[in-house]
C-alpha cells in the first residue's frame, strides 16, 4: 500500500485526526507542540447516573478535540478497530468478525 492509498483509507475514520494529533504531540515530547486543534483539552466527567446504578462514583476521561467530545476508552477502541481494519485490508485476509 503506498502512502497516498494509506492516507485515503485513514481519512475515512473519524478517530484518525485525533490519533494523528496525539502521535505528533508525543513524538515531540510536548502535548502542546504544533497541534492540529490548539484548543483541545482533556478532562474528567462525573457520571451521576452510573453511580446510582452501580453504587459507587464513576467518572469518564474525555478529550475535546476539533469540536467533538471523545471518551478516552471509546477513542482507544475506535483507533484499535481502525488499525485492525487497515491491517486486514493490507494483508488481504478475511476479518474474524465478518
Amino acid at each position: 500500500m503506498d502512502k497516498a492509498e494509506l492516507s485515503e483509507k485513514l481519512n475515512r475514520y473519524p478517530v484518525w485526526p485525533l490519533c494523528r494529533d496525539i502521535a505528533n504531540r508525543v513524538r515531540h515530547f510536548d502535548l502542546r507542540h504544533r497541534p492540529t486543534d490548539k484548543h483541545w483539552s482533556a478532562y474528567r466527567e462525573y457520571l451521576p447516573f452510573e453511580s446510582q446504578v452501580e453504587g459507587w462514583e464513576k467518572h469518564a476521561v474525555n478529550i475535546m478535540f476539533d469540536g467533538r467530545k471523545w471518551r478516552i476508552d471509546e477513542a482507544i477502541f475506535a483507533a484499535s478497530k481502525m488499525w485492525d481494519e487497515i491491517l486486514q485490508d493490507l494483508l488481504n485476509e478475511p476479518r474474524v468478525d465478518a
